[in-house]
């Protein structure tokens, strides 16, 4: 059995379902705003949230409004990248034999875990800075692959800056749309770029192409 089914069964037939519900989370924070403790709080929830395979977007979003644009973009950074840390090391270390089968019987898990072996730093960049792909899968998916660590930690906390901060300011600045009309547009704007910039530098580096995992 998977570890990642060993996490679901015990989210969703124990208690814990009941109270790590994201809503749950971000109405908590809301209550503790302005609690000198706060930002340890926020970071700890974030971290383990990914590591129940929660959506990270909303806490993503409530950073710029608790904390502000660049204090929140740093907290977002942190609790991402430690929950993908322990879920990175849970997926390697405690699902090796499921690793090793699929390895051997799934196409698509054989020819990620060539590519990432090849150039492990430039295909997790590439994976994070385009927030398209599912965050916690991923997590799970590189611990088992034969990446380095250090190239899925470099990759993860470089990869997310520019996303985390585009997300970050984009709710920021939504609660003071009167006085900045551009708020919502300047994000979608640098998002456009950055899809664009990434997309041509995949093509041109050949990173990850989809006609190669059909």
């Amino acid at each position: 059995m998977s570890v990642i089914t060993l996490i679901l069964i015990l989210y969703f037939s124990t208690p814990l379902k009941d109270h790590i519900q994201i809503s749950t989370l971000v109405s908590f924070l809301i209550e503790i705003k302005g609690n000198p403790y706060a930002p340890i709080i926020y970071v700890i929830i974030y971290m383990v949230a990914v590591a129940f395979a929660l959506p990270g977007i909303p806490l993503t979003l409530i950073s710029g409004p608790l904390f502000g644009l660049w204090w929140g973009t740093l907290l977002v950074l942190i609790g991402a990248n430690l929950g993908a840390q322990i879920t990175f090391l849970i997926s390697r270390y405690l699902g090796k034999d499921v690793v090793e089968k699929l390895i051997r019987t799934d196409g698509f898990v054989y020819k990620i875990s060539n590519k990432v072996k090849e150039n492990g730093l430039m295909v997790m960049l590439y994976i994070r800075i385009l927030p398209i792909f599912p965050y916690n899968v991923i997590n799970y998916l590189m611990g088992m692959t034969p990446i380095k660590y250090r190239d899925y930690t470099l990759g993860s906390i470089l990869g997310m800056i520019p996303g985390t901060f585009i997300f970050v300011y984009l709710s920021t600045t939504a609660t003071n749309i009167k006085d900045n009309p551009l708020g919502i547009v300047i994000p979608i704007i640098l998002f456009l770029l950055l899809a664009i910039g990434s997309k041509l530098v995949n093509k041109k580096q050949n990173i990850l192409n989809p006609k190669e995992f059909n």
